[in-house]
């Protein structure tokens, strides 16, 4: 997979190879970038938590799509490669750790390592960044509630 990427991106024109770079990331940033945006102009009450969850559902693609980068080159390496290598070390490993006491995520990733290093953590930091979202909303309808009485 590494070696797809690395012809896609280091052996073509070089203002071509960036911006299909920066496309990627783009495509892979607006969504959750979108939902945020849609939460906050309709009022919808748990903003945080729809945000959260947008966001989980694409830092595994997007950190292992920064961390392709470190292979391409050396100011690619530095400039994307680095923040992927620290995103993939954040976020890869303790839905691994915490799918160890399942068989069927062992068959899963035995048949398709593709699908289950990307659905399963991706999955599993959705609903915890959601989590998280869903305290702040609490936290922020609490304070508003104290405010008006």
């Amino acid at each position: 997979m590494v070696s797809f990427f690395e012809r896609a991106l280091a052996h073509t024109n070089l203002l071509f190879s960036w911006a299909i770079s920066l496309a990627v990331i783009a495509v892979l940033v607006f969504p959750s970038y979108a939902v945020s945006r849609w939460a906050k102009k309709t009022g919808f009450v748990w903003r945080w938590a729809l945000t959260g969850a947008a966001f989980g559902l694409i830092a595994i693609p997007l950190s292992l799509w920064l961390y392709l980068h470190y292979y391409v080159g050396p100011v690619r390496a530095l400039i994307f490669g680095f923040p992927g290598l620290f995103m993939m070390m954040a976020h890869s490993a303790l839905p691994e750790i915490l799918a160890l006491p399942f068989p069927a995520y062992h068959e899963v990733l035995n048949q398709s390592l593709r699908a289950s290093t990307l659905v399963f953590p991706s999955l599993f930091w959705a609903t915890l960044y959601a989590a998280c979202g869903a305290a702040i909303d609490a936290w922020k309808l609490r304070s508003r509630s104290k405010k008006r009485i």
